[in-house]
């Protein structure tokens, strides 16, 4: 288990973080066996009342040994949901009517069912804490047992925007840290848009080198990196007829399409003209990008040794609240920076394969607006749901939990696009929470807010307990079903890879898996 970090720091703490919580649960499960034992015995349920459930739930707390008794006081306004009508009635009797309602007979209310649950509790309490504290201690050990960039480096947030010159940075810390050797200083620029162009640069000349390649295959002397002879070969290549271009592509004031269905089509029906024109228009555009100075926005220092990185940090770590409200006055002078004598905001970097450049200098606002879409979208997303599950009922409802608990994290994977995360560590954390949150409120707050009291411990198809062992045990056999089956893997590899892919880069594309 200590080499799982040879495949990655994630890799290693996901391994640990099961073995340990295995262990934990099973502690747990030995901890509880004084209560499963009672509540499968005579003790609890008398052996004259046997549900029809799983066997599995014998040793649940579901009731079958229920009776009607005398309720005089009873409201019948209490027992008018659809499934509760079968407990609850009246008697005539020789003066008057009677109200009776069913009661659980089963002895749950015990003295010894409470003190178990509660030493559960405190062994869970204790156990996660310590966990908590153990797996920050794994993090650190697969960190220093694995040597990357990140433990060289650190990184400036809201750095000075005008000192864009590398060297000053380099001879700042190399003065900081009493002369560790500093190797590289990257600036970070506010030129997302520029990055965001050359993305979509790279993007544009595959599309374009996918739909010439035919025409290649035929040449001679033609190049795929010539734009001259990209022209020649999109030229060259099959074209769409006007017609239909002016159907699916024109503007929505002179076609019969509307706008939103003519972005879906239009791309269905481009051809290579079409895409180099967009590929010569991007590139100008660029160039007029790259021609704007921009600020700074962040600065990455590696050190040629970690000591470096470990020394500028501790110099530099004054607390939050010097740094944002700028008391120069309660640090040492020579962590200053610049003739503006300004202190630094420093912190240990992300991996650089996974800093998200083109969102690096994003402002909080822009991120701040597509965290609220996005957590709209997710509540959205949990309001449907929660309907849905209101219109089902017995099996249906475990099989759609299941589905959804299943599909929601590849949705929850394009609803995060709306957001900006400087690194994708902030974007998986985000994508977790959103995947959490919804499996937690699908698959346990709405069944229980959908069940009425009085359905708590009875053993009927609809009520809590068989419909939460539903819900488990579909959710066993769903979630590695969908794994293992990789519907959209095979799509992909059988279908879209031999008839769309032109390149070698297309087929590695298709083959990820």
């Amino acid at each position: 288990m200590s080499q799982m970090g040879d495949f990655g720091i994630g890799i290693g703490i996901y391994f640990s973080t099961t073995m340990a919580l295995a262990i934990i649960l099973f502690i747990a499960g030995i901890l509880s066996l004084p209560n499963i034992i009672y509540l499968s015995s005579t003790d609890y349920s008398s052996d004259n009342y046997v549900h029809d459930n799983s066997i599995l739930l014998e040793s649940s707390a579901m009731c079958a040994d229920q009776t009607f008794v005398p309720c005089p006081d009873c409201p019948e306004n209490k027992w008018d949901d659809d499934d509760a009508l079968n407990r609850f009635g009246y008697a005539e009797g020789s003066n008057e009517t009677l109200a009776f309602a069913k009661h659980n007979e089963c002895e749950g209310a015990q003295t010894r069912l409470g003190m178990v649950n509660v030493v559960v509790i405190i062994f869970l309490v204790i156990s996660l804490s310590l966990f908590s504290q153990w797996q920050s201690r794994q993090e650190e050990a697969f960190d220093i047992d694995e040597q990357t960039a990140q433990d060289y480096s650190i990184v400036v947030d809201d750095a000075p925007p005008d000192v864009i010159n590398p060297d000053v940075w380099k001879e700042y810390f190399e003065r900081l840290t009493d002369g560790e050797h500093v190797t590289v200083v990257t600036l970070s620029l506010n030129n997302g848009p520029l990055v965001k162009a050359l993305v979509e640069h790279r993007l544009l000349k595959k599309k374009l080198r996918r739909l010439v390649f035919d025409a290649y295959r035929r040449s001679n002397n033609y190049s795929l990196d010539n734009l001259d002879h990209l022209k020649l070969l999109a030229e060259a290549s099959p074209k769409v007829p006007a017609w239909i271009r002016y159907l699916f592509c024109n503007q929505p004031a002179e076609g019969k399409l509307p706008g939103w269905l003519k972005i879906l089509t239009c791309g269905l029906v481009t051809d290579a003209v079409t895409v180099y024109e967009e590929y010569v228009a991007l590139e100008t555009y660029i160039e007029t990008l790259s021609q704007q100075n921009y600020e700074v926005t962040d600065v990455f220092i590696t050190f040629e040794n970690e000591s470096g990185q470990r020394l500028a940090l501790q110099k530099l770590d004054v607390g939050s609240y010097n740094i944002m409200r700028q008391h120069t006055s309660h640090v040492p002078q020579d962590i200053l920076f610049g003739a503006d004598q300004v202190l630094l905001s420093v912190s240990e970097p992300a991996e650089p394969s996974a800093i998200r450049w083109a969102d690096l200098a994003t402002d909080w606002m822009t991120r701040l607006k597509g965290l609220c879409l996005s957590f709209i979208l997710t509540i959205l997303g949990l309001i449907i749901s929660a309907f849905i599950v209101s219109q089902q009922n017995g099996a249906e409802v475990a099989l759609y939990i299941a589905l959804m608990n299943g599909i929601f994290p590849f949705l929850c994977r394009t609803i995060v696009n709306f957001e900006t995360h400087p690194d994708e560590g902030d974007r998986s954390l985000s994508l977790y929470w959103k995947v959490t949150l919804f499996r937690w409120v699908n698959t346990a707050v709405i069944i229980f807010a959908a069940t009425p009291f009085t359905h708590s411990l009875s053993d009927n198809d609809d009520d809590l307990i068989p419909s939460i062992y539903r819900i488990f045990f579909a959710e066993l056999l769903a979630a590695p079903a969908i794994i293992l089956s990789d519907p959209l893997g095979h799509f992909e590899r059988h279908i879209m890879a031999p008839r769309y892919a032109k390149t070698q880069d297309e087929i590695n594309s298709y083959m990820r898996g």
